[in-house]
């Protein structure tokens, strides 16, 4: 499942939840500093571009748990390896990072030896990720905040 990567090949979920600087495609982050911003640079117009992205931060959040669905129970069980990977990557040691990124390579070849279970949710998958891009775009929109 292309959308559950690899060591070495983020996936959907990968990109938006642990790629960045912090979660949600670091809209999150940018939120906060466009609210710091408002303050400093009194322009009160600013919070509501903040709001907008704390919004599509929400969405984002969604496109990355429609993309790794937790209705197969190793799309789940991916995830959190993923952000325990994360978090040693920070804190901890090679050789925990290394038997983290062991077990991530075996939930992947599980979920890749198991099509058939893809299948029943690939089009719910697909289509309500469609939708979540879709809302995406309406929020970051060149009319965003206008």
């Amino acid at each position: 499942m292309s959308l559950a990567g690899g060591i070495g090949q983020p996936g959907v979920w990968d990109w938006i939840e642990t790629w960045g600087t912090s979660l949600v495609a670091d809209r999150f982050a940018y939120a906060d500093f466009i609210t710091e911003a408002a303050v400093w640079t009194n322009l009160p117009k600013l919070a509501q571009l903040s709001e907008l992205s704390r919004q599509s931060g929400a969405q984002w959040q969604k496109l990355a748990d429609t993309a790794l669905t937790d209705e197969i129970s190793e799309s789940k069980g991916l995830k959190e390896l993923k952000l325990n990977l994360n978090e040693v990557r920070r804190n901890g040691t090679i050789d925990e990072r290394q038997a983290i990124q062991s077990a991530i390579r075996e939930k992947i070849k599980t979920i890749a030896d198991s099509p058939e279970r893809l299948a029943i949710v690939q089009n719910d998958v697909f289509n309500g990720m469609a939708d979540i891009v879709d809302e995406i775009a309406k929020i970051e929109g060149d009319d965003a905040g206008a």
